[in-house]
């Protein structure tokens, strides 16, 4: 057991005491899901506004104004309030766990009056039920009042793209509910104000004493002596399903044995601190809690928080997808499977922008329009089409499913890489292709011209197109064959003879010099303090950018040129966002740069659990930052590689005596165990049940 600031780690557990400053932190970091639908972990005794508790759908989107939605805050299935001798039961002082082998969540509260435990699932195995269980145990007599309800009394809280504006004014999304009851079930129908999303919850309880029926709740009110108990529970379907069969025990342990399925394929077994485990195990759980079922895709906070309307962004295909590549490749090609279900979309944006092919927008949502409203970043941020359909190669490369490309993927490389030859400007006086008015994925450097990583991502679509054009998949008029060919020759990359290595940009050399450290001096993000107005001409780093062009397109760098780059641009990065210090764990890794690597994995592992960016408990889990990590642990630390097999170079942190993952590569499963002499390889042979089981949880 090792105590952090905020928590107590366990190998499987996270614990916490419940103070009245970390409510909405522990609101965020004990949320419960399971990629169909989300619950932030407001519970008995914690303060219940419209808009911290309810639940989150998958795909559950509404119009918020004329082509602009947001991710619905949907009725809460499970508020208990209770009362204790006429006072509402507090969180203060009340003990909280994580059990993530057993996917439960339970407050405590132990008192000379009484004792008690609160219990709450999502089930991972029917992926619309949900339950929980209140249990008292009285040590003086006293009288209980407990309301276990359906609130449709919830509110969204639409969040400015602009992350420096606080929004406090909240928005109803939803109709009036109807309520109605059926042998002891209650039945909840429900539509959002456009008719976008339809909703039907049915609740079946059962309890110790007798409760009384009354409209959206089933209220409870006893004496109880000294020794006595009461307890309540309550089984919902947030699909309306029938429950007849179900109760908290049966679906408590029909999820358990699901998710047992899950760590016994995925989890990554580590001999070393106890902390650092429970941190791993903790980004795979979340993913878990977030994955995605075929036709949908990860929004920058799941499901554990409305932050950025809930939309999709490059988050996804960048940072969490390579980890499923190598675990479970069928949920990285449900994420594909959004994008290709949008590609029309991105049609109509490029022509929308009076461009050709196909643009993928920045922010997308319900139906893959472009949902971010400020131009600099929506209309410029571009490379957000091209991180999408690296993407899309990767998984052909992992994979070796060369058919499904062939069906679903080759349409788009060819109308992306219309896109980008349409982006481009063609410069006569100096016969070039230049990329101007762009935004790379450092965003302090501002709309700018020829983004190095913007440009050689691009480029890198148009070859994919040119390479199916090739293999007869594609085809392309000489006319438009050459002018492809031309721009991936004449494309303007910058480069510094001095620096020995990539620009970051033409404007890069320009910009002020400025003191990181003197400015950085909390873990909040300098656009705080800095308007980006400023921002962009002060040469400081966001996040990787030159440098994560290194992760994903190494074949530009010779060695020294990718040092020379770090060299440059880590001490002048303020990881101003949470996908930075994964990142840069692995890039120093893969560097060879070991001991900055292992800081850098540190500050990963507990981005959320010690709130280091001070944001976790406003805007949700930051799931993007959990995939980072886990690329870092597979592909820094053990040094997984795929090139023509599967290998690794393990680099263990000194405190890891051994690592084991398992991994899979075009159809290949492997057990893969690194300690400090090396690694051990192992081909794993599957059983008609294993490869079963497998198959029906990926599925």
């Amino acid at each position: 057991m090792e105590i952090g600031k905020h928590n107590t780690y366990l190998p499987w557990q996270i614990e916490t005491d419940i103070t009245e400053q970390n409510e909405r932190f522990c609101q965020s970091i004990f949320y419960q899901g399971n990629g169909r639908f989300g619950l932030r972990a407001v519970l008995p005794g914690d303060t219940y506004t419209s808009e911290n508790h309810g639940a989150y759908k998958a795909g559950g989107f509404e119009y918020i104004k004329n082509g602009i939605t947001d991710m619905v805050n949907l009725p809460d299935p499970l508020r208990l309030d209770v009362f204790i001798d006429s006072v509402p039961l507090s969180n203060i002082g009340s003990k909280q766990i994580l059990d993530m082998k057993r996917g439960l969540v339970t407050r405590t509260w132990e008192t000379d009056q009484f004792s008690c435990t609160y219990s709450r699932v999502v089930s991972f195995k029917e992926k619309d039920l949900t339950g929980h269980r209140f249990f008292m145990k009285v040590k003086k007599q006293l009288s209980l009042f407990v309301v276990d309800a359906i609130d449709d009394s919830v509110m969204n809280l639409p969040i400015n793209d602009d992350q420096t504006v606080e929004n406090e004014e909240s928005l109803g999304l939803l109709k009036e509910c109807h309520f109605s009851w059926e042998d002891g079930v209650l039945t909840m129908k429900g539509n959002t104000i456009h008719d976008t999303l339809t909703f039907t919850y049915t609740k079946r309880f059962g309890s110790s004493v007798p409760g009384n029926e009354c409209g959206s709740q089933k209220r409870y009110e006893t004496e109880l002596s000294a020794g006595s108990t009461f307890f309540l529970e309550a089984v919902v379907s947030l699909e309306g399903n029938s429950l007849e069969w179900y109760d908290f025990d049966k679906l408590r342990s029909e999820s358990e044995e699901a998710l047992s399925l899950f760590w016994k394929e995925h989890d990554i077994i580590l001999s070393g601190p106890v902390e650092d485990q429970c941190a791993i195990r903790w980004a795979l759980f979340n993913l878990k809690q977030n994955e995605p079922e075929e036709g949908l895709s990860i929004g920058a906070r799941g499901l554990t928080h409305s932050r950025y309307k809930g939309c999709y962004f490059w988050d996804t295909e960048i940072f969490i997808l390579p980890y499923y590549l190598y675990t479970n490749p069928t949920i990285a090609k449900n994420i594909l499977s959004y994008r290709i279900g949008t590609f029309p979309q991105a049609k109509e944006y490029a022509a929308s922008l009076n461009l050709k092919g196909a643009r993928y927008p920045w922010m997308s949502a319900l139906d893959g329009s472009e949902q971010c409203e400020s131009w600099d970043t929506g209309k410029c941020e571009v490379h957000v089409t091209a991180d999408i359909v690296w993407a899309m190669d990767q998984y052909v490369q992992a994979t070796g499913d060369h058919a499904f490309e062939k069906k679903n993927l080759v349409e788009i490389y060819l109308e992306t890489a219309r896109f980008w030859a349409s982006r481009c400007t063609y410069i006569a006086q100096s016969d070039r292709y230049e990329m101007l008015f762009v935004k790379g994925p450092n965003e302090y450097g501002g709309v700018t011209k020829n983004n190095t990583y913007t440009t050689c991502m691009a480029l890198h679509t148009i070859k994919l197109a040119l390479a199916a054009t090739k293999r007869g998949e594609l085809v392309l008029s000489s006319e438009e064959r050459a002018e492809f060919e031309a721009i991936i020759s004449k494309a303007v990359i910058p480069y510094s003879d001095e620096e020995g290595t990539y620009l970051e940009d033409d404007l890069f050399p320009l910009q002020e010099p400025f003191d990181l450290k003197a400015h950085k001096t909390s873990g909040k993000a300098l656009y705080h303090t800095i308007c980006f107005d400023r921002l962009q001409r002060y040469k400081v780093v966001k996040q990787p950018d030159v440098l994560l062009l290194y992760l994903l397109l190494p074949e530009y760098f010779s060695v020294e040129e990718a040092r020379n780059a770090w060299a440059l641009y880590e001490p002048i990065t303020s990881h101003d966002s949470t996908l930075s210090w994964g990142m840069h764990a692995l890039i120093a890794y893969k560097l060879g740069l070991q001991e900055v690597g292992e800081q850098y994995l540190r500050q990963a592992m507990f981005l959320d659990l010690e709130e280091l960016m001070e944001n976790t408990s406003g805007e949700g889990l930051h799931i993007g930052s959990m995939g980072a990590l886990l690329q870092a642990v597979l592909f820094g630390v053990m040094g997984l590689s795929f090139s023509g097999g599967v290998s690794a170079s393990p680099s263990l942190p000194p405190f890891w005596q051994q690592i084991e993952s398992k991994v899979t590569y075009k159809g290949e499963r492997y057990r893969v165990v690194c300690d400090t002499k090396g690694s051990r390889l192992e081909k794993i042979s599957l059983t008609n049940d294993e490869m079963s089981s497998i198959l029906n949880l990926n599925a």
